[in-house]
Formats: structure tokens, C-alpha cells, sequence
């Protein structure tokens, strides 16, 4: 019994160890997570080092040697070090093997006090009007699928409602064209399903563009890189400015540098 139970703890172990290692991998790949990312600030380089190993330890090893090697090529000066920021890694195991990706800032001068640009990186992005464009504020964030879906559920339904309004106009055409009295009520009957039915793909179509506007605002994305400017802020408070027998009351909206 005892021999069962030590088994059992093992086993559990097993998995809480297997668990916490691979907890690290996989999930939504950053807009960063790749080999060619590369960007040039005006006092820093932002860019991606890829690396794999067979640990956690190998690889950040690795990448640590690769980003020192690429900053020393670019100075031209091998005895030169240079302090480079992690600002964040994505991890992709399997087979024992681990790929991590390191996004890493290195200011153009190794002096140990030179200043460089505040970055994040974040999964959420600022209001863009792109929003209002069925789809696209998704396919900008990273989510393709998402973006689809939205892109043909809006076609689908403004092709339902012009596709129902024809036939609504079609019935209404042909309800005057004949005498026949169960004629005629077949094309109001069927004219007034059209509309019925057009009236649905409206308030679909309605709800489905509210759907995607409010996630195009507020839903997050894959995580991307953003360099902030100091202190440049949008800020908005209230005034009161005196007129001619009167005061004037508002709200000012200014942009601080």
C-alpha cells in the first residue's frame, strides 16, 4: 500500500513538474515573435533573437551571446560590451526542445548612462478609427480569424437585405398584375415574409457592426511594441471665460509636449 501511494506522489509530481515547464509555452504569439523583427529608434535598436536548446537556461544563454555578438558587429569594436534590456520572450516547446524568443532593447551607445526611449509592450492598443471598418481594427490586432468573421457576417447580412428587398419589390410588382384574388394574396403574403425577413438581416446586420465596433475598441490583440513619447499626453478639462454680460462654460481639450 505504501509502495501504491509513493507511486501515486511520484506520478503527481510527474505531472506538476511537466505542468509548470510547459506552463512557459505557447498562447498567443506576440506581432514581435519572430526572427526578422528589427526596429531603429533614434537612440536604441528593438529587435528579436531566436534561439533553441534543450533547456530554458541554454537558450536564454544563447540569446544572451547572440545579442552581445550583434551589437559588438555593429560597433566594430569586439572587446565592447553592451548592456541590452529584455523586454519580453514567448516560448514554443516539443520533442525536449525549446525555442524561446527574446525581444531585446540595445542603446546605439554603450555608455552605461546613456538614455534611451521608454518602451512597453502590450497587449492593448490606443482607439483607431479603423474601428468603425468592419474586421479591420481585428486583422490590425492580430486576430485574423475574428476579423473574418465579421468581414462576412456583414456581407452576409447586407446581401440578405438585398437580396430580400428584390424580392419584396418582385412580389409587390406583381400583386396589380392579376385579378385572381388567391394570386394576389400569395404575393402580399409572400412580399410581407420578405420584408419580414429583411427586417431581420437589418437588426442582425445593425447588431453584428455594434458587436464589432465595441470589440474593435476594447478587445485586446497579440502583444506589439510601443515607444513612449515623455510626458505627451491628451488631456481635457474645464474652463470658464468671461463674455460680454455673461460667463462661458466648457470643456478644453489639449494635446501637452
Amino acid at each position: 500500500m505504501k509502495k501504491q501511494i509513493l507511486l501515486l506522489l511520484c506520478f503527481i509530481s510527474m505531472m506538476f513538474c511537466s505542468f509548470v515547464v510547459y506552463g512557459q509555452c505557447g498562447g498567443k504569439k506576440p506581432a514581435w515573435a519572430e526572427s526578422s523583427y528589427h526596429r531603429t529608434l533614434d537612440k536604441s535598436y528593438v529587435e528579436t533573437v531566436v534561439e533553441t536548446g534543450d533547456s530554458y537556461d541554454d537558450v536564454r544563454s544563447k540569446a544572451e551571446a547572440e545579442i552581445q555578438r550583434r551589437r559588438k558587429s555593429t560597433l566594430g569594436e569586439e572587446n565592447a560590451w553592451i548592456k541590452s534590456k529584455p523586454l519580453a520572450e514567448y516560448w514554443e516547446c516539443g520533442n525536449d526542445r525549446y525555442t524561446g524568443y527574446f525581444l531585446y532593447q540595445t542603446p546605439k551607445n554603450p555608455d552605461p548612462s546613456y538614455k534611451y526611449e521608454d518602451i512597453i509592450v502590450t497587449d492593448r492598443y490606443p482607439f483607431s478609427l479603423r474601428a468603425f471598418v468592419p474586421g479591420m481594427a481585428q486583422l490590425y490586432k492580430g486576430s485574423t480569424t475574428k476579423g473574418a468573421l465579421f468581414i462576412v457576417g456583414e456581407a452576409a447580412f447586407i446581401g440578405g437585405i438585398v437580396a430580400c428587398e428584390g424580392l419584396r419589390s418582385s412580389y409587390q410588382s406583381k400583386i396589380n398584375t392579376t385579378h385572381d384574388v388567391g394570386d394576389r394574396q400569395s404575393n402580399i403574403n409572400n412580399a410581407d415574409n420578405m420584408q419580414n425577413l429583411r427586417n431581420g438581416f437589418i437588426a442582425g446586420a445593425v447588431l453584428l457592426y455594434a458587436w464589432n465596433v465595441i470589440d474593435g475598441i476594447v478587445a485586446k490583440g497579440k502583444e506589439h511594441v510601443v515607444v513612449r513619447s515623455g510626458n505627451n499626453r491628451l488631456s481635457i478639462a474645464p474652463f470658464v471665460a468671461p463674455q460680454a454680460g455673461s460667463m462661458a462654460t466648457g470643456l478644453s481639450l489639449a494635446y501637452n509636449f
